[in-house]
């Protein structure tokens, strides 16, 4: 099923969010990012390499509104990420943190929610059906639920004052909170050029 017929209510709610707060529509945009990741990598070794890649994702960075200043002033940002090969992409929005590490890095975490289009929430074959549930839990990638929690982070190289590279590493996950059952994780990381507003 095509990306747009699977994300309607993710988009939406992510709208809403970011919508329903003044200070964040308002707000500045201070870096856009532009990236391309290697999906699903091995490292949890029976979920990774289950899907191919790569990633385009891009993000949306806004300057941190002032109410925020008691989490120790989070950038709000929205992300999209698709990938190329019809695989699992998704949607959403979340928080970064900057910490600096001298002059030209940054240590960027985050956390965000997103609404994914993978094929499968679980394993659609009864433990019965011996051979056929074995080959999808080897074989197919089960997140558990649409929506997952978005954690990682980045590591930020300063080029210019308008310029930075950056290397993005990222989990997907429901974490047995946002859905039961079945939760395999996703994980991606690549690299992102990024221009500063």
């Amino acid at each position: 099923m095509a990306l747009t017929k699977k994300l309607p209510f993710g988009i939406l709610g992510c709208l809403v969010c970011l919508l329903s707060m003044p200070s964040i529509a308002e707000a500045q945009i201070s870096e856009v990012r532009f990236g391309v990741f290697d999906h699903n990598v091995n490292i949890h070794a029976k979920n990774g390499g289950k899907e191919k890649g790569p990633d385009i994702q891009a993000q949306m960075v806004f300057e941190s509104p002032s109410w925020l200043e008691w989490a120790y002033g989070p950038h709000p940002l929205i992300v999209g990420s698709l990938n190329t090969h019809g695989e699992t992409s998704f949607l959403g929005a979340g928080m970064e943190w900057s910490v600096p590490l001298g002059e030209q890095f940054e240590l960027q975490p985050f956390i965000g929610v997103v609404y994914h289009n993978g094929d499968f929430l679980d394993n659609p074959y009864e433990p019965a059906d011996g051979s056929m549930h074995t080959w999808f839990n080897d074989e197919k990638l089960a997140l558990g639920s649409r929506d997952l929690f978005w954690i990682g982070f980045n590591l930020e190289r300063k080029l210019s004052d308008e310029w930075a590279i950056v290397f993005h590493f990222e989990h997907l996950s429901h974490g047995q909170i946002l859905g039961s059952g079945k939760n395999q994780g996703l994980d991606n990381f690549g690299l992102m050029i990024a221009r500063k507003f």
